[in-house]
Protein backbone atom coordinates (compact mmCIF):
# COMPACT_ATOMS: atom_id res chain seq x y z
CA UNK A 1 0.00 0.00 0.00
CA UNK A 2 1.05 3.76 -0.55
CA UNK A 3 -0.02 6.38 1.10
CA UNK A 4 0.70 9.70 0.18
CA UNK A 5 -0.39 13.40 1.53
CA UNK A 6 -0.24 16.78 0.35
CA UNK A 7 1.68 19.46 2.31
CA UNK A 8 -1.07 21.40 4.87
CA UNK A 9 -3.45 18.85 4.06
CA UNK A 10 -4.25 16.51 6.73
CA UNK A 11 -6.50 13.76 4.36
CA UNK A 12 -4.42 10.66 3.20
CA UNK A 13 -4.89 9.13 -0.31
CA UNK A 14 -3.93 5.42 -0.28
CA UNK A 15 -3.36 3.73 -3.46
CA UNK A 16 -2.84 0.20 -4.00
CA UNK A 17 0.37 -0.49 -6.25
CA UNK A 18 -0.70 -4.16 -6.84
CA UNK A 19 -4.28 -5.29 -6.63
CA UNK A 20 -6.14 -7.81 -8.82
CA UNK A 21 -7.49 -11.19 -9.55
CA UNK A 22 -6.82 -13.65 -12.46
CA UNK A 23 -9.12 -16.54 -13.83
CA UNK A 24 -8.19 -19.38 -16.12
CA UNK A 25 -10.67 -19.40 -19.10
CA UNK A 26 -8.74 -22.32 -20.76
CA UNK A 27 -6.95 -24.76 -18.96
CA UNK A 28 -3.16 -25.66 -19.41
CA UNK A 29 -1.99 -21.92 -19.45
CA UNK A 30 -3.33 -22.04 -22.70
CA UNK A 31 -5.90 -18.83 -21.97
CA UNK A 32 -6.39 -16.42 -18.70
CA UNK A 33 -8.10 -13.06 -17.69
CA UNK A 34 -6.82 -10.70 -15.32
CA UNK A 35 -8.65 -7.35 -14.06
CA UNK A 36 -7.26 -4.96 -11.20
CA UNK A 37 -4.16 -2.77 -10.88
CA UNK A 38 -1.44 -4.51 -11.74
CA UNK A 39 2.38 -4.71 -13.22
CA UNK A 40 2.27 -5.17 -17.52
CA UNK A 41 3.39 -8.27 -19.19
CA UNK A 42 7.06 -7.09 -19.62
CA UNK A 43 9.67 -9.20 -19.97
CA UNK A 44 11.82 -7.96 -16.76
CA UNK A 45 9.89 -5.82 -14.51
CA UNK A 46 11.18 -4.75 -10.71
CA UNK A 47 9.23 -6.75 -8.73
CA UNK A 48 9.83 -9.97 -10.76
CA UNK A 49 13.42 -9.64 -10.79
CA UNK A 50 15.92 -10.30 -7.78
CA UNK A 51 18.16 -6.76 -8.93
CA UNK A 52 17.71 -3.96 -6.48
CA UNK A 53 17.35 -1.11 -9.00
CA UNK A 54 14.75 -0.79 -11.12
CA UNK A 55 15.24 -0.26 -14.94
CA UNK A 56 15.43 3.11 -16.32
CA UNK A 57 13.95 2.61 -19.40
CA UNK A 58 10.43 1.62 -18.59
CA UNK A 59 10.01 5.06 -16.77
CA UNK A 60 11.59 7.17 -19.41
CA UNK A 61 9.79 10.21 -19.92
CA UNK A 62 9.49 13.81 -21.26
CA UNK A 63 7.96 17.10 -20.13
CA UNK A 64 4.91 16.34 -18.20
CA UNK A 65 3.52 13.28 -18.79
CA UNK A 66 3.62 10.57 -15.84
CA UNK A 67 2.52 7.22 -17.70
CA UNK A 68 5.12 4.75 -17.88
CA UNK A 69 5.01 1.07 -18.69
CA UNK A 70 7.25 0.19 -15.68
CA UNK A 71 4.23 1.44 -13.36
CA UNK A 72 1.47 -0.60 -12.55
CA UNK A 73 -1.79 0.07 -14.43
CA UNK A 74 -5.75 -0.11 -13.98
CA UNK A 75 -7.36 -2.39 -16.43
CA UNK A 76 -7.63 -5.61 -18.07
CA UNK A 77 -5.28 -8.18 -19.10
CA UNK A 78 -6.06 -11.19 -21.63
CA UNK A 79 -3.05 -13.48 -22.82
CA UNK A 80 -1.75 -17.13 -22.98
CA UNK A 81 -0.04 -19.73 -24.63
CA UNK A 82 0.23 -21.27 -28.09
CA UNK A 83 2.05 -24.20 -29.89
CA UNK A 84 5.20 -23.98 -30.56
CA UNK A 85 6.32 -22.53 -27.11
CA UNK A 86 4.83 -19.12 -27.75
CA UNK A 87 3.00 -16.48 -24.98
CA UNK A 88 1.00 -13.92 -25.80
CA UNK A 89 -0.75 -10.97 -23.20
CA UNK A 90 -2.67 -8.04 -24.72
CA UNK A 91 -4.41 -5.68 -22.07
CA UNK A 92 -6.31 -2.46 -21.95
CA UNK A 93 -5.08 0.22 -19.71
CA UNK A 94 -5.96 3.63 -18.18
CA UNK A 95 -2.91 5.15 -17.84
CA UNK A 96 -1.46 6.43 -14.68
CA UNK A 97 -2.16 9.76 -14.39
CA UNK A 98 0.23 12.22 -12.07
CA UNK A 99 -0.65 12.59 -8.79
CA UNK A 100 -3.79 15.46 -7.82
CA UNK A 101 -4.52 15.54 -11.90
CA UNK A 102 -8.26 14.96 -11.42
CA UNK A 103 -8.67 18.06 -8.79
CA UNK A 104 -7.58 20.40 -11.53
CA UNK A 105 -9.85 18.67 -14.05
CA UNK A 106 -12.32 16.55 -14.65
CA UNK A 107 -10.73 15.26 -18.16
CA UNK A 108 -7.96 13.35 -16.63
CA UNK A 109 -10.39 11.10 -14.51
CA UNK A 110 -11.52 9.49 -18.15
CA UNK A 111 -10.68 5.75 -18.79
CA UNK A 112 -7.76 6.33 -21.72
CA UNK A 113 -8.40 2.89 -22.95
CA UNK A 114 -4.61 2.90 -23.70
CA UNK A 115 -3.37 -0.66 -25.20
CA UNK A 116 -0.26 -3.03 -24.56
CA UNK A 117 0.45 -6.30 -26.08
CA UNK A 118 3.36 -8.52 -26.10
CA UNK A 119 4.31 -11.93 -27.33
CA UNK A 120 7.35 -14.07 -27.09
CA UNK A 121 8.79 -17.64 -28.22
CA UNK A 122 11.10 -19.81 -26.20
CA UNK A 123 13.68 -21.89 -28.04
CA UNK A 124 14.99 -24.57 -25.49
CA UNK A 125 16.15 -21.97 -22.34
CA UNK A 126 15.99 -19.10 -25.02
CA UNK A 127 13.56 -16.30 -25.50
CA UNK A 128 12.99 -14.15 -27.68
CA UNK A 129 10.25 -11.52 -27.17
CA UNK A 130 8.85 -7.88 -28.64
CA UNK A 131 6.02 -5.52 -26.92
CA UNK A 132 4.19 -2.26 -27.74
CA UNK A 133 2.50 0.33 -25.76
CA UNK A 134 -0.13 2.88 -27.50
CA UNK A 135 -1.84 5.11 -25.30
CA UNK A 136 -3.17 8.72 -25.02
CA UNK A 137 -3.56 10.64 -21.86
CA UNK A 138 -4.76 13.78 -20.62
CA UNK A 139 -2.86 15.80 -18.93
CA UNK A 140 -3.47 19.21 -16.43
CA UNK A 141 -1.20 21.29 -14.79
CA UNK A 142 -3.85 23.93 -13.86
CA UNK A 143 -7.54 23.93 -14.49
CA UNK A 144 -7.10 26.02 -17.56
CA UNK A 145 -4.18 24.65 -18.79
CA UNK A 146 -5.26 21.02 -20.29
CA UNK A 147 -4.20 19.01 -23.05
CA UNK A 148 -3.69 15.59 -24.66
CA UNK A 149 -0.35 13.33 -24.98
CA UNK A 150 -0.12 10.96 -27.38
CA UNK A 151 2.39 8.21 -26.45
CA UNK A 152 4.08 5.21 -27.97
CA UNK A 153 6.74 2.64 -26.70
CA UNK A 154 8.03 -0.10 -28.86
CA UNK A 155 10.86 -2.72 -27.63
CA UNK A 156 11.90 -6.28 -28.06
CA UNK A 157 13.92 -8.72 -25.34
CA UNK A 158 15.99 -11.45 -25.68
CA UNK A 159 17.34 -13.74 -22.98
CA UNK A 160 19.92 -16.46 -23.53
CA UNK A 161 21.98 -18.92 -21.58
CA UNK A 162 25.19 -20.07 -21.88
CA UNK A 163 25.94 -22.48 -18.92
CA UNK A 164 26.09 -20.73 -15.52
CA UNK A 165 25.76 -17.42 -17.40
CA UNK A 166 22.30 -15.72 -18.25
CA UNK A 167 22.35 -12.87 -20.69
CA UNK A 168 19.46 -10.81 -21.40
CA UNK A 169 18.28 -7.25 -22.32
CA UNK A 170 15.59 -5.00 -23.91
CA UNK A 171 15.83 -2.08 -26.51
CA UNK A 172 13.38 0.29 -26.44
CA UNK A 173 12.12 3.35 -28.45
CA UNK A 174 9.85 5.89 -27.18
CA UNK A 175 7.69 8.68 -28.51
CA UNK A 176 5.68 11.76 -26.77
CA UNK A 177 4.07 14.14 -29.26
CA UNK A 178 2.53 16.53 -27.07
CA UNK A 179 4.30 16.31 -23.80
CA UNK A 180 4.89 19.71 -22.48
CA UNK A 181 2.44 22.84 -21.97
CA UNK A 182 2.67 26.29 -21.40
CA UNK A 183 0.30 29.11 -19.76
CA UNK A 184 0.72 30.83 -23.51
CA UNK A 185 0.00 27.54 -25.03
CA UNK A 186 -2.63 25.81 -22.33
CA UNK A 187 -3.23 22.61 -25.39
CA UNK A 188 0.54 21.95 -26.00
CA UNK A 189 3.40 23.02 -27.59
CA UNK A 190 3.06 19.79 -30.32
CA UNK A 191 6.79 19.76 -29.75
CA UNK A 192 7.73 15.78 -30.49
CA UNK A 193 9.87 14.03 -27.86
CA UNK A 194 11.68 10.88 -28.74
CA UNK A 195 14.22 8.75 -26.75
CA UNK A 196 15.84 4.98 -27.44
CA UNK A 197 17.25 3.03 -24.58
CA UNK A 198 17.59 0.02 -22.92
CA UNK A 199 19.93 -2.39 -20.89
CA UNK A 200 22.27 -5.70 -20.89
CA UNK A 201 22.27 -8.09 -18.19
CA UNK A 202 24.58 -10.27 -16.98
CA UNK A 203 24.07 -12.92 -14.25
CA UNK A 204 26.57 -15.03 -13.82
CA UNK A 205 25.86 -18.04 -11.45
CA UNK A 206 29.14 -18.97 -9.84
CA UNK A 207 28.48 -21.17 -7.43
CA UNK A 208 25.06 -22.36 -6.38
CA UNK A 209 25.06 -19.69 -3.20
CA UNK A 210 26.94 -16.92 -5.37
CA UNK A 211 25.87 -14.77 -8.45
CA UNK A 212 27.39 -11.87 -9.80
CA UNK A 213 25.65 -9.31 -11.78
CA UNK A 214 26.47 -6.67 -14.13
CA UNK A 215 24.45 -4.60 -15.96
CA UNK A 216 24.37 -1.55 -18.42
CA UNK A 217 21.63 1.14 -19.38
CA UNK A 218 21.69 3.65 -21.64
CA UNK A 219 19.23 6.10 -22.58
CA UNK A 220 19.58 8.51 -25.86
CA UNK A 221 17.71 11.27 -26.38
CA UNK A 222 16.77 12.09 -29.83
CA UNK A 223 15.21 14.71 -29.86
CA UNK A 224 14.53 16.12 -26.58
CA UNK A 225 14.53 20.02 -26.32
CA UNK A 226 15.97 22.20 -23.33
CA UNK A 227 17.49 18.99 -22.19
CA UNK A 228 20.63 20.51 -19.30
CA UNK A 229 22.46 17.14 -19.21
CA UNK A 230 23.23 16.32 -22.37
CA UNK A 231 21.64 13.97 -25.13
CA UNK A 232 23.23 10.58 -23.63
CA UNK A 233 22.73 9.05 -20.11
CA UNK A 234 24.89 5.83 -19.24
CA UNK A 235 24.12 3.67 -15.80
CA UNK A 236 26.37 0.59 -14.76
CA UNK A 237 25.12 -1.56 -12.22
CA UNK A 238 27.68 -4.09 -10.56
CA UNK A 239 26.44 -6.26 -8.27
CA UNK A 240 26.85 -9.70 -5.58
CA UNK A 241 23.80 -12.24 -4.79
CA UNK A 242 25.06 -14.59 -2.01
CA UNK A 243 22.84 -17.03 -0.17
CA UNK A 244 24.11 -17.69 2.98
CA UNK A 245 21.30 -19.97 4.07
CA UNK A 246 18.15 -22.16 2.13
CA UNK A 247 16.23 -18.86 2.91
CA UNK A 248 18.44 -16.04 3.63
CA UNK A 249 20.06 -13.64 1.31
CA UNK A 250 22.26 -10.82 0.91
CA UNK A 251 22.30 -8.46 -2.18
CA UNK A 252 24.31 -5.67 -2.69
CA UNK A 253 24.48 -3.38 -6.14
CA UNK A 254 25.99 -0.11 -6.63
CA UNK A 255 25.25 2.61 -9.61
CA UNK A 256 27.40 4.20 -11.36
CA UNK A 257 26.10 7.21 -13.55
CA UNK A 258 26.67 9.89 -16.24
CA UNK A 259 25.72 13.07 -16.48
CA UNK A 260 26.62 14.47 -12.75
CA UNK A 261 24.15 12.33 -11.62
CA UNK A 262 24.74 10.78 -8.03
CA UNK A 263 26.15 7.42 -7.54
CA UNK A 264 25.09 5.03 -5.45
CA UNK A 265 24.49 1.64 -3.79
CA UNK A 266 22.27 -0.53 -1.98
CA UNK A 267 22.70 -3.24 0.02
CA UNK A 268 19.37 -5.61 0.88
CA UNK A 269 19.00 -9.15 2.97
CA UNK A 270 16.18 -10.87 2.56
CA UNK A 271 14.44 -13.67 5.24
CA UNK A 272 12.00 -16.06 3.45
CA UNK A 273 9.75 -18.11 5.97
Amino acid sequence: MQLTAQEGDDTFDGRVDNAWAQVEVVHGGRLYAKGGRFELDLPFTATRSPHLFAYEVYTENPGFEYDAIGLAQDGIEVGGGLPGDVRWSAAVVAGRDRPGAESLSAETARFDANLFARASKRVGQHRLGAFAYFGRNTLALSPGIVWDDDILRVGGDVSFWFDRLNLYGVLMYGRNDNPVATPTQPHGTFEQSTFTGGFLQADFHWTDQVIATLRAEVIDHGSWPARPLGQTATTVYPGLQFFARERFKLSFEYALRSDHRLDGGILQAEIAF
